[in-house]
């Protein structure tokens, strides 16, 4: 779609004639980055390549203020006896940056209660059909269905539903889903310079929802081509509705790739066994990449022993609970690593790595660099330093300033010799246990778990693994690594067993290389293992 889009802009095409939607942010980034360095400017890149909500709302003319906020839904609640438990909820920046993943799940029944009325919308579409859905209680969990009916008649639940609604209208607020609904049912066409579009890619079209696959077809009337890129077996969105399905009911023409250009031949065999009982069939004409790769079954404790300091790496999980549990090892460990998606550790934080990289260095000799330098008397109370040495390095921005302002604050000019040009800097501190005292001290400006861990620093402390990401399966959609570490699970007894496939599929083509089947801790196999074997 790239190499596309590329085409069209040097065919005569403007930048303003055209749109671009992905729920992947890898793909969306890929394609800004590379028009940016085609010598167009960011900010008009960003206004033509935007999540389909963004769009609506700068087609609707939105502001941050016009949207729902967590103390709308709670004070709803609360004049209505109606059990709720507050949660974050997203910006609209926060989805352009993560993508439609759904909120934090919480079965209270408000919460239940308007997650699903725009789940409905979602799949509904039109309002009309989203109330007779309520009478009927459809869309809901087994769960949440049990939860819901004990308190409230279909009858109430649908009063609830108006109420909102009109409580929304009346103060000019908006839930997400709430403007693409407007749009269809009011046929809004693309307004300004969105209307000029002559050309409309939708990358990752399986996770569309009957909405959004309803508001592409409004805005792609006037288009002269529309050009989407799909995999059913990739369709991980079920929660919001997705349908994978839906693409296939466009007229045009169908072209399959054939051949993948990340996966190879051993991970593509166990790729398509999962494909297979997707219904897939299509899988057995396209070619995987031409490299051998490696599958491996290994157990929940064995990945920190496989892991390399130079080979991009994800660890892809469930859900963040499981995350949590494995860095928590990690950590016990002392194996540090990155997070990705909305997930972090603590070392996703540059200033840390440079902090602890710099005491890590003091012990093993490697030489520091000015920036490491910057960002740890930066972080430490003046008093342990020399008389003007905090100031002074604060002023200094770039490289050339660095370089040559440690140097003459500290007296060396011995490009080599780091070590003591740092230690020149304290008025005593002269070896890396004096350093560490210094890191500890109370005003130093570090959370206290990233003190015990520079405490912990020895001679034979690992640097810090950024070539390691963990996250959900979610957040590698779209992403590749050299080294996939698919943990394994079991899905909940009311799950979407195509979606948990789906994602399946998705974590075992995220790598260029080699592909590790983690079994569940204290226990053998699991969901994935299943699929496979």
């Amino acid at each position: 779609m790239k190499n596309d889009l590329l085409n069209k802009l040097n065919d005569g095409y403007e930048l303003v004639e055209i749109l671009f939607t992905s729920f992947s942010r890898a793909t969306m980034k890929a394609v800004t980055d590379k028009l940016i360095d085609t010598g167009f400017k960011q900010d008009d890149v960003k206004k033509r390549c935007r999540t389909l909500h963004s769009f609506a709302a700068r087609n609707l003319e939105l502001k941050k203020d016009n949207f729902v906020g967590a103390e709308h839904y709670e004070e709803f609640c609360k004049a209505r006896g109606i059990p709720y438990k507050k949660f974050k909820v997203k910006t609209l920046e926060e989805i352009e940056k993560f993508g439609p993943v759904g909120e934090e799940y919480h079965d209270t029944e408000g919460n239940i209660i308007f997650k699903w009325f725009q789940l409905l919308k979602k799949a509904c579409i039109y309002d009309k059909k989203v109330k007779e859905a309520i009478l009927e209680m459809r869309y809901l969990t087994q769960e949440e269905m049990k939860r819901l009916s004990r308190h409230y008649s279909p009858r109430y639940l649908l009063q609830l539903y108006v109420e909102w609604e009109q409580i929304k209208h009346d103060n000019g607020l908006w839930e997400y889903d709430d403007m693409l609904q407007y749009t269809v049912e009011n046929t809004i066409p693309l307004f300004g310079e969105l209307g000029e579009t002559r050309c409309l890619y939708i990358d990752e079209a399986q996770d569309l929802s009957p909405l959004q696959f309803e508001l592409i077809k409004l805005w792609s009337k006037n288009c002269r081509e529309v050009i989407l890129a799909y995999d059913p077996n990739q369709g991980i969105f079920y929660f919001n509705a997705a349908n994978p399905w839906l693409v296939s009911n466009l007229d045009g023409e169908l072209i399959i790739l054939p051949q993948s250009h990340r996966v190879p031949r051993q991970p593509w065999e166990y790729a398509t066994r999962i494909a297979e009982q997707l219904g897939e069939r299509d899988m057995g004409n396209v070619k995987p990449r031409d490299v051998e790769g490696l599958v491996l079954f290994t157990s929940w404790e064995e990945p920190i022993n496989l892991f390399t300091p130079s080979s991009k790496t994800f660890l892809l999980f469930r859900t963040h609970w499981q995350i949590e549990e494995f860095v928590d090892y990690c950590f016990k460990n002392g194996v540090y690593i990155l997070g990705m998606g909305r997930f972090t550790t603590i070392f996703n934080s540059k200033r840390l790595r440079h902090i602890y990289n710099l005491v890590r260095k003091l012990y093993t000799g490697e030489p520091l660099n000015n920036h490491e330098i910057k960002t740890f008397i930066g972080a430490i109370p003046a008093s342990h330093l020399r008389r003007g040495v905090k100031t002074e390095i604060r002023k200094m921005k770039s490289e050339q300033e660095l370089d040559s302002g440690i140097k003459t604050l500290a007296g060396f000019f011995n490009q080599d010799d780091t070590h003591s040009k740092f230690y020149s800097l304290f008025k005593r501190a002269d070896e890396p246990d004096k350093i560490k005292e210094i890191v500890v001290d109370p005003k130093t400006k570090l959370s206290e778990q990233a003190k015990r861990i520079i405490e912990s620093v020895t001679p034979k402390s690992l640097p810090v693994f950024t070539n390691i990401r963990a996250g959900t399966y979610f957040a590698s959609k779209g992403l590749e690594a050299e080294n996939v570490f698919c943990f394994d699970f079991n899905p909940r007894r009311d799950a979407n067993l195509r979606g948990e496939m789906s994602l399946a599929f998705v974590g075992t083509t995220r790598t260029t290389q080699n592909l590790y089947i983690v079994s569940r801790k204290d226990s053998y196999g699991g969901f994935i293992h299943d699929l496979v074997s």
